[in-house]
């Protein structure tokens, strides 16, 4: 049964994505002064933090001239980070 909706009530807010690139690199900066920091992966929709470049750019060049880089630079990110946090990180 669904529940009755107030008659004053707002619908509920959603943080900015301002807000949430703010909590991103709070959290990044935490973690990175811990004993955590070696396993730290940024993950979002930009990454244009030092760490991911630093992760893509090594990627591109291990994989330049194979199947595996699509030419799309979004996707090719994606997977340079998925690789870097399966192999360096999760191992």
């Amino acid at each position: 049964m669904p529940s009755p909706k107030l008659a004053n009530s707002a619908p509920p807010k959603r943080p900015s994505s301002s807000r949430i690139a703010q909590d991103q690199s709070y959290l990044l900066r935490l973690l990175a002064d811990s004993e955590f920091s070696a396993g730290i992966v940024l993950f979002n929709g930009s990454n244009t933090d030092d760490r991911s470049k630093l992760i893509y750019a090594a990627w591109m060049d291990k994989h330049q001239g194979t199947d595996r880089v699509s030419g799309s630079k979004t996707a090719d990110m994606r997977s340079a980070l998925v690789d870097y946090f399966r192999i360096e990180v999760a191992s």
